[in-house]
């Protein structure tokens, strides 16, 4: 839906949807990791949307926010 928003030319929404996004996949990341080995599958496929979700903004022409939500979940 991000990608979405930007093609449809409403970029502050998409802006605004990867940002609440970002943070929903830092919780559950953070989460799953907690659970070490038990929860492997479950933290890679947060890692993976994380890294669509940036791939996402940079193909859109937001790289200002693709790098801002690179450095703010680089902890996960």
């Amino acid at each position: 839906m991000v990608g979405l928003y930007y093609r449809l030319g409403a970029p502050e929404k998409g802006a605004q949807l990867a940002g609440r996004l970002a943070e929903e996949l830092d919780k559950a990341a953070s989460f799953y990791r907690g659970f070490g080995s038990y929860a492997d599958d479950e933290y890679r496929n947060c890692l993976s949307f994380i890294k669509y979700l940036t791939e996402t903004l940079e193909e859109n022409g937001d790289t200002v926010l693709s790098q801002k939500v690179s450095e703010a979940l680089a902890h996960v």
